[in-house]
């Protein structure tokens, strides 16, 4: 299943990686394809989020001094 659902994803949102997780499908993305990426979920009918994730690079900017 998770083969059909990313080639359908992949032709709407750029996937910069992708793999399986202990039963899960994890795709990484652009930060900027964040709201394509849901439109294009809901549109393949998935109906739950389990996670989303981001890293913030603070140290390296030295935003937080």
């Amino acid at each position: 299943q998770f083969a059909k659902d990313l080639e359908l994803f992949s032709q709407k949102v750029e996937v910069k990686e992708a793999y399986i997780e202990h039963t899960h499908l994890v795709i990484h993305i652009d930060k900027n394809a964040v709201v394509d990426a849901m439109n294009c979920l809901k549109e393949i009918e998935y109906d739950m989020l389990m996670e989303l994730s981001a890293i913030d690079y603070i140290a390296q900017r030295l935003s937080f001094l």
